[in-house]
């Protein structure tokens, strides 16, 4: 039985207004040897034979990523390689300021679904409210995330939304949010348009 919270989040209208949204509660994490063993439970393969395919079929759609290639497994869904600046080098931009490969790093892998995975996912989850006496505050840490975002452009110059999602832990609407929350109360200066705005310190903070 999957288990769910109900997650405060500010209103997106900027006042003091609290909506609540359904989050699944994660309390245990899956290895590659259980599944491999409840996959061998069911067929003739051995638990080693399991693992040892799913390492290789791990490092072969590393190997095609690094090539440039998105990896599309049916009934799954579509991996593709997200790039990003190494620290130290400032973005490109119209007035001069070419970037080149050796000033750029993969950040991460992206994941879309297929429809068919989440339709297969809805017919075998069945939801149970968690037992918790308190909802968990999205707004928990801003403080301190501020003073983090703060540290990381002093060092880094500039930040996106998706690498502010990934360093704090949070979803990119709501990394979205907090930033333009941040640049409303002058915090942070936005650059650019969306979607390829980027926020920097203002001035008197760099």
């Amino acid at each position: 039985m999957a288990k769910y919270i109900m997650q405060e989040m500010p209103s997106m209208n900027g006042d003091k207004d609290v909506i609540r949204y359904p989050r699944m509660l994660i309390e245990h994490h899956c290895s590659v040897k259980q599944i491999a063993q409840e996959i061998a439970d069911i067929t003739s393969f051995s638990k080693g034979e399991v693992e040892g395919l799913i390492y290789s079929i791990t490092e072969h759609i590393a190997d095609k990523l690094a090539q440039g290639y998105s990896v599309k497994i049916d009934g799954l869904g579509i991996f593709s390689t997200k790039l990003r600046l190494r620290q130290g080098f400032e973005p490109e931009n119209i007035e001069g300021t070419k970037r080149n490969a050796a000033s750029l790093e993969v950040s991460g892998v992206s994941f879309r679904s297929n429809k068919e995975l989440v339709r297969r996912i809805n017919q075998s989850c069945h939801l149970e409210r968690a037992q918790t006496p308190t909802y968990k505050k999205h707004t928990q840490g801003q403080d301190q995330r501020l003073e983090r975002l703060r540290a990381y452009l002093s060092d880094h110059g500039f930040i996106k939304v998706r690498t502010y999602a990934s360093i704090m832990g949070l979803s990119r609407s709501s990394a979205s949010r907090e930033l333009q929350a941040f640049r409303r109360n002058k915090h942070i200066v936005s650059v650019g348009y969306s979607p390829h705005n980027f926020y920097i310190l203002p001035k008197n903070q760099d």
